[in-house]
């Protein structure tokens, strides 16, 4: 991602009390969420910004070259196992912080901003969220994953050890494995020496077929409420119903993600 990428921006009302960073996911861009802000129905809550960026087109190594929107290549993958361009992670970090900024900036502080993204940006925001040096105010990750632990513990932030996480996957993701998605959020969020820190609310997503579904729960329950930091509600309803095609909340080609 690039300073020159635009984000696209919604507010629920005038004067935000609170900022969501929704990041796309591999192949997708920054419309893939836009859909989603009326269907959280927070018009009777604090007012939030919805900033929605695009992730620079590039090729990605594990989808032969192809050139598309992403975060940070994927070098190879095989079974469970992603190998990725951590110094792209870190440009698109930086990014983010900036993002991040611009915000402060407009006067929404640290802690009132959420990171969220969907796939390999829900692996950005787990990377962006634990290596922000001013406390945020939660982290969304909806069928992501860690693409490098090492980048997370060479710069984790002791201002986010203790930040609300909310994770969900689909059951059925064969593009982005749960079981990745799990292996490596334990050893992120509750190693031995921060399990009484972490707080982190694992809910697995229902399953569409062999892909996922996105619930505006998540992203409701942390926006809505973000007085009480990151709350998971029960009862989701599907977003896009119990057709995948409806939406495009879809991992990009091949297995990648």
């Amino acid at each position: 991602m690039t300073d020159q990428e635009p984000s696209i921006e919604i507010e629920t009302a005038p004067d935000p009390e609170f900022a969501v960073i929704l990041m796309h996911g591999l192949g997708a861009d920054a419309n893939d969420f836009v859909p989603l802000v009326p269907e959280l129905r927070l018009q009777d809550g604090p007012a939030v910004r919805f900033v929605f960026p695009n992730a620079s087109a590039i090729p990605v190594t594990a989808n032969n070259g192809y050139v598309m929107r992403a975060w940070y290549d994927i070098l190879s993958f095989e079974g469970i196992n992603r190998r990725v361009d951590e110094a792209g992670i870190e440009a698109s970090c930086a990014a983010i912080r900036r993002l991040i900024a611009q915000q402060n900036e407009r006067g929404i502080p640290s802690e009132r901003v959420f990171l969220a993204g969907f796939s390999q940006g829900g692996a950005m925001t787990y990377t962006a969220g634990f290596t922000h040096p001013d406390r945020l105010a939660g982290l969304i990750v909806l069928s992501g994953y860690v693409p490098s632990q090492g980048l997370i513990d060479a710069g984790f932030s002791e201002a986010n050890r203790d930040t609300p996480v909310f994770a969900a996957h689909g059951t059925f993701d064969d593009a982005l494995p749960i079981r990745l998605a799990a292996l490596m959020g334990r050893r992120v969020l509750c190693p031995v020496d921060r399990e009484q820190a972490c707080r982190a609310m694992h809910r697995a997503g229902g399953e569409i077929g062999r892909g996922v579904r996105i619930s505006p729960c998540p992203i409701n329950s942390c926006a809505a409420c973000g007085r009480s930091r990151v709350r998971a509600r029960t009862g989701c309803k599907p977003l896009f119903g119990a057709n995948p095609r409806r939406g495009r909340l879809r991992h990009a080609i091949g297995r990648a993600a």
